[in-house]
């Protein structure tokens, strides 16, 4: 799918989504913006909210749908994503999205639903009339990709719907972003969120977010950094906000984290609202993160969240094949005597070509005469590798391996597979030479190109070397 046809689309969802929103403005009351859609403005992804939801210059996974959509352009895996959060009071907030990495960039999709509890109904009296429970429901798209070398462009489309008794809102609104990094530990971050249109017949909580973010390598490889963040949103319909996180990496695969998040209105909710803190583990394809935040009066907030990584599509390599040996021909030898056993021991790289001419031995008796009248006619017995087991051969490859002659290794082991194409440790060492083969090449790559982020973040995983 190109760009264009991406872009095409995002549009086109738009104007069905207006079109049918528009259709529900009959059923529609005159509210705060402010209080309504709560589900705009929400922070979403333990990893983020563990940061003071400072992620809109990191935005390198799922949550950059939430946070900036340009940071999609660097995420090279899919992803799927789910989040759970005990929002405030005994309401809950589900995420659900996957990640789909394509030729022109990187596309996700994301749900999201709120449940606020169940609430009293009552007239303008005060009189009991039953209960209700109100929720909302949240559809996003978004597509990042590479604009140049160090900087990325996202685009996302986001609508959203309210019910509240019977009333119903809904707001379709558009976010987009950049992403500058001009070198592997630093970044910026840009972008401009709930830009739209709504059925309340009041305005949008528009606001603009920016960010920076700073890697600190603690050891060789990226085996342990430090992230450093800091930034804000301000918003002329809600509140805005300064936030700072930092994230600790142990081995790429333990994960700590704190951030802390100032009202630049004050509320007065607490002095500790804001604060907020968590921690991740990474398990082979699975990741589990955890936040903690303070909100205050209102209560505490925990959010838990589940991303797995499924590996990206690599096309094959496919593997050499080993020459076939070239047998002797026989060869016609003439002795005065009675025949001779000769056996002539060669590899079969020096033997290119069949013996064709006559050849004149010598023994204790002085020189022999080619023409002689009693001919014997000799058979030279090449004793190659082509009459070794795969068991010998492999043994041979291991000997070769041992003395670091990683190439003669891998002829032998090619030979042992080619005599037994389900010799299985034969094809483990292979296996084994092929990779370390690449990731030696990938490394050269990544040398050649120290602001290609994608290779860098996949060649972490193996920092043995």
């Amino acid at each position: 799918m190109t760009l264009k046809k991406i872009i095409f689309i995002l549009f086109w969802a738009a104007g069905l989504n207006f079109y049918f929103q528009t259709s529900l403005c009959a059923q529609t009351v005159n509210s705060n913006s402010a209080e309504a859609f709560p589900i705009l403005s929400s922070d979403v992804g333990s990893r983020a909210i563990g940061m003071g939801g400072s992620f809109v210059a990191v935005a390198d996974d799922f949550s950059s749908v939430y946070y900036n959509p340009a940071g999609l352009g660097q995420v090279w895996q899919p992803q799927l994503f789910l989040n759970h959060e005990s929002y405030l009071g005994s309401s809950v907030y589900e995420t659900a999205g996957f990640v789909d990495p394509l030729k022109a960039g990187t596309l996700a999709l994301g749900l999201s639903y709120i449940n606020y509890g169940s609430f009293d109904l009552r007239d303008s009296s005060g009189t009991l009339q039953g209960s209700y429970a109100p929720f909302d429901t949240d559809v996003r798209g978004a597509f990042g990709f590479q604009l140049a070398n160090n900087l990325y462009a996202g685009l996302g489309s986001e609508w959203a719907r309210q019910q509240i008794t019977d009333y119903v809102y809904t707001a379709l609104v558009w976010n987009f972003g950049f992403l500058l990094k001009p070198s592997q530990a630093l970044s910026f971050g840009l972008g401009v969120q709930n830009l739209g249109v709504e059925n309340l017949n009041s305005e949008l909580p528009t606001e603009i977010i920016g960010g920076t973010a700073y890697r600190i390598s603690l050891a060789p490889k990226d085996s342990q950094s430090l992230l450093l963040t800091a930034g804000g949103d301000y918003s002329l319909e809600s509140d805005s906000h300064l936030r700072a996180g930092f994230e600790y990496v142990f081995t790429n695969n333990f994960f700590l984290r704190g951030g802390y998040v100032y009202d630049l209105q004050s509320s007065g909710l607490g002095w500790q609202k804001g604060i907020g803190f968590g921690a991740g583990v990474k398990i082979e394809h699975f990741k589990l993160d955890y936040s903690f935040t303070f909100d205050g009066d209102l209560g505490n907030v925990q959010t838990v969240a589940l991303t797995v990584y499924f590996p990206p599509f690599i096309k094959p390599t496919p593997e050499p094949k080993a020459t076939p040996p070239v047998a002797a021909a026989p060869v016609t030898v003439f002795l005065p005597s009675s025949p001779v056993t000769v056996r002539v021991v060669e590899t079969p790289s020096a033997m290119t070509t069949p013996i064709s001419t006559p050849v004149v031995a010598a023994a204790n008796t002085g020189i022999l005469n080619p023409n002689d009248k009693n001919p014997v006619m000799l058979k030279f017995q090449i004793s190659s590798q082509s009459d070794l087991s795969a068991l010998e051969l492999f043994n041979q490859g291991e000997v070769k391996l041992k003395l670091g002659l990683t190439k003669d290794a891998q002829d032998l082991y090619l030979k042992a597979v080619d005599k037994d194409p389900n010799f299985d440790k034969a094809w483990y060492r292979l296996g084994k030479i092929y990779f370390d083969e690449s990731l030696d090449s990938y490394r050269r790559v990544l040398q050649l190109e120290p602001r290609n982020e994608k290779l860098r973040l996949w060649l972490q995983q193996y920092n043995t070397k």
